[in-house]
């Protein structure tokens, strides 16, 4: 039941975007922050979802199939869920702002209660930032058979301890790269699956810049940690020799290394309200964000549309991109 529940977890993240509602810190509790102590959670990963044409075709037992068979990928290949890496690294970014405390351990959680997680740390910290993975693996492309896709989605809250209330809230969302650009099943999982690891470190860094600037807006965050650059490289026929694999970049390379491109989301002379907007609806949907790893330009231009349709029934700009990222289900 876990799998399957994990699999419509799983259909959200692949759609670009998670189902959280971002919540930035207000004045008060920002302030309350200041030389507190702040604490992380670690949790059990999510089970990785491995699809490929072969299991995909068979329905429900293709489903746990898929997941079987990604468990066993990241087990062999010790490939970490990025969370507590997330949650540390957004802790040390807002440490970097307010002068918090650490925790000296990770606090471990079974579940995702946001009261009972207050009541585990009581004692230990004032605050806790908790980062979730909803889902996690990769996925061929049905016009590209041959050709694949890391995945990856994840939530971050800050919960007062004192009164278990989640005063900031996020999510985080990794989705498609370009087809002709993307791995094939041998490359993701060459080299103890290395593309994985990077493509999901890739995550690590960029989660932590939209969480802390989605949960807290007002505050000036330093991020110290940047995406890696490492060459990767496949083990050859012969146990002894390894070689470097010309086709087989860096994940961070799957995606354009130009300039980001201009969204079509942007207007040429927008209103401060907008412009805020806008700023805020690519934070929390990183698929339509142009500097974004996960950029999809099919899901910017959609909603550029649907923009468009409801500007022509007499809405506003703002009031219309608002309606347009409703109405982003089809994504």
């Amino acid at each position: 039941m876990r799998q399957i529940l994990s699999f419509t977890i799983a259909a959200t993240v692949l759609s670009g975007c998670t189902t959280v509602t971002p919540k930035s810190i207000d004045i008060k509790s920002s302030a309350s922050l200041a030389h507190q102590t702040v604490a992380i959670t670690t949790r059990s990963a999510p089970s990785f979802f491995a699809q490929t044409p072969y299991n995909a075709v068979f329905s429900l037992p293709g489903v746990l199939f898929a997941y079987s068979s990604g468990n066993d990928l990241i087990a062999q290949n010790q490939v970490v869920d990025p969370a507590a890496a997330i949650a540390n690294g957004l802790r040390t970014a807002l440490g970097s702002a307010q002068s918090i405390q650490v925790a000296a351990q990770p606090l471990a959680v079974t579940g995702d209660d946001a009261n009972q997680i207050a009541q585990a740390a009581r004692g230990k910290a004032r605050f806790v930032v908790d980062v979730e993975t909803l889902g996690w693996g990769f996925r061929y492309y049905s016009s590209a058979w041959s050709r694949y896709t890391l995945f990856y989605g994840a939530r971050a809250r800050l919960i007062d301890v004192d009164s278990g209330a989640i005063v900031a809230e996020s999510g985080c969302s990794m989705n498609k790269t370009p087809v002709d650009t993307s791995p094939t099943h041998d490359e993701l999982v060459a080299n103890h699956a290395e593309l994985i690891k990077q493509g999901l470190a890739a995550a690590e860094v960029d989660c932590v810049r939209v969480f802390g600037t989605v949960m807290f807006a007002d505050l000036r965050l330093s991020y110290g940690k940047q995406r890696g650059t490492a060459s990767a490289t496949v083990q050859t026929s012969s146990p002894n020799s390894t070689i470097t694999q010309p086709g087989l970049a860096p994940m961070s390379n799957y995606v354009a290394a130009a300039a980001p491109p201009v969204s079509p989301l942007q207007e040429t002379q927008p209103s401060p309200q907008y412009a805020t907007l806008l700023a805020a609806v690519q934070n929390s949907h990183a698929n339509i964000d142009p500097s974004s790893y996960w950029y999809r330009p099919e899901a910017a231009e959609w909603v550029a549309a649907r923009k468009g349709e409801f500007m022509r029934k007499g809405a506003s700009s703002e009031l219309a991109l608002q309606r347009a990222i409703d109405s982003m289900d089809h994504f």
